[in-house]
């Protein structure tokens, strides 16, 4: 099927991104808040501690077993989570090869490729023990497989119903997945090539939602098998709604949102040192105490849509302006910390005492959250990653497009895959697929500058996959004629 010359530039790019796995994994891992959660919670659910962080991440169970499962191999360490980070980069480097090779024409084939890792390695912090990683390889592969769909007509129902199936898998890494399983829906019904009648393109569709449903359910099932006990209810209410709440919330705008306040009033007369914080948000975890998770993010989601009822407008330019920052106003950035590798460790070290002394801390305000001392991570240490010596000091940069460039690429991904194939072309689900996120992430969370990265990596990489296809058709034919009239 492929010639030894394409074999050795797929070795090429794979030893390439060997390389870099191998780097990673000696990098001490870096910590934020988001971060404990997924690092601790398989301990804790383990042990059948089915506590607040189960309400929080608990759909997201893949994601934590990702992260628990290394520990469980190799030991509780640090450098087991390193290792975890590395073959994540792996597992997506392995995704964005094999789309690329089975696209892309032989010609191009190596180069985009290695553009493709360049710019994924510095465009997402690969060594952050988090679910973006993971959100990035279900988009690119779910993706890739119905690009392949679109050339493999022979194939093309199994490609798809496979593409639901890695987006109903996604439902335990993140939410974001349901949005690119609609996009693909949408598209292969309305004008995918797979059959010129309707009736036989929505036969397709339904056995792709079954496909879709039938794995969203894993995660569920899942987390009854590793912990025992019954996936509960999660706070979605808080998360779609946090930024209009926290940000515009008042107890006046209706019963939910007093209700809130006063909760919140209750936690401050107990933790003075609160009091600068908005007592609405502080009513939430309150809540959860009180009634549980179900109602803890019912009652913050009504308390949402008092807000926006009562400031339309106001949500409309939080909305806005946190939207214009993803697609016009982010500035370039060429991150690079340059510290040697004992450095970055006492600082990740200084970083998990401080997540175990505020997770003991507020642990009773969220009905006794079960809590796992992260510091012990660095108690052993594996010499496999030791041995790696002087690559431990290496620093991967992060790289920030401005955001006028990512703006330009979702006009040129929108207008050139339609005029290619129609609405149905991967490069305009990419497209809408990118807007999607941040309009998600801006209503819910508002300008968060990873959340950005990992929602327009896989822009990225379709516009790759796709100037390849330019490169092959209109290119040669204008060299062609340049050199014509040169002759």
């Amino acid at each position: 099927m492929f010639s030894q010359r394409t074999v050795f530039s797929a070795a090429t790019a794979s030893l390439l991104a060997c390389i870099a796995a191998v780097i990673i994994a000696a990098i001490p891992p870096e910590f934020g808040k988001d971060s404990q959660y997924y690092v601790q919670a398989g301990h804790l659910w383990e042990s059948g501690q089915v506590t607040y962080a189960a309400s929080l991440i608990g759909s997201r169970v893949f994601a934590v077993l990702a992260y628990f499962l290394p520990q469980m191999l190799f030991g509780v360490s640090i450098d087991s989570i390193a290792i975890a980070l590395s073959a994540i980069w792996l597992a997506f480097s392995i995704v964005l090869i094999i789309w690329i090779y089975l696209v892309a024409p032989k010609g191009t084939r190596l180069v985009a490729t290695m553009v493709a890792l360049g710019a994924s390695l510095v465009w997402v912090p690969w060594n952050y023990p988090l679910t973006d990683q993971f959100g990035v390889i279900i988009s690119v592969l779910a993706l890739g497989l119905y690009d392949l769909s679109r050339q493999h007509m022979r194939s093309s129902i199994w490609l798809l119903i496979a593409s639901a199936l890695i987006c109903g898998l996604g439902m335990g890494f993140r939410p974001e997945p349901i949005m690119l399983f609609c996009l693909v829906v949408c598209a292969a019904v309305l004008s995918h090539p797979i059959s010129k009648t309707f009736g036989k393109r929505a036969l397709v569709c339904a056995a792709m939602a079954l496909a879709f449903v039938a794995a969203s359910m894993m995660p569920a099932v899942t987390f009854r098998l590793f912990s025992g006990q019954p996936l509960p209810a999660q706070v979605s209410g808080y998360f779609v709604f946090f930024q209009p709440v926290n940000s515009l919330g008042d107890p006046s705008f209706g019963p939910n949102s007093e209700l809130l306040a006063n909760l919140g009033e209750e936690v401050v007369a107990t933790r003075a040192d609160l009091a600068l914080l908005s007592r609405i948000r502080l009513g939430y975890p309150e809540a959860y105490s009180l009634q549980g998770p179900e109602f803890a993010s019912e009652l913050y989601a009504m308390a949402g849509i008092e807000t926006i009822a009562h400031r339309p407008i106001e949500t409309a330019w939080l909305l806005g302006d946190a939207v214009s920052q993803y697609l016009f106003w982010q500035p370039y950035s060429w991150d690079i910390h340059y510290s040697t590798a004992n450095h970055r460790e006492a600082s990740t070290k200084k970083r998990l005492a401080a997540i175990d002394q505020g997770r003991v801390i507020d642990s009773p305000r969220f009905g006794g959250d079960g809590t796992w001392p992260v510091g012990q991570l660095f108690e052993k240490r594996l010499s496999a990653v030791a041995a790696l010596g002087p690559i431990r000091g290496i620093n991967i940069p992060q790289f920030v497009p401005p955001a006028w460039t990512l703006s330009l690429l979702v006009g040129f991904l929108i207008i050139f895959g339609v005029s290619r194939g129609g609405i149905s072309d991967v490069a305009v689900i990419a497209a809408l697929l990118f807007l999607a996120h941040i309009c998600l992430a801006a209503f819910s969370q508002g300008y968060v500058l990873r959340y950005g990265s990992s929602a327009s990596l896989p822009l990225l990489i379709t516009g790759i996959v796709t100037l390849t296809g330019f490169v092959r058709k209109p290119f040669p034919g204008l060299m062609r004629r340049m050199r014509r009239r040169i002759a």
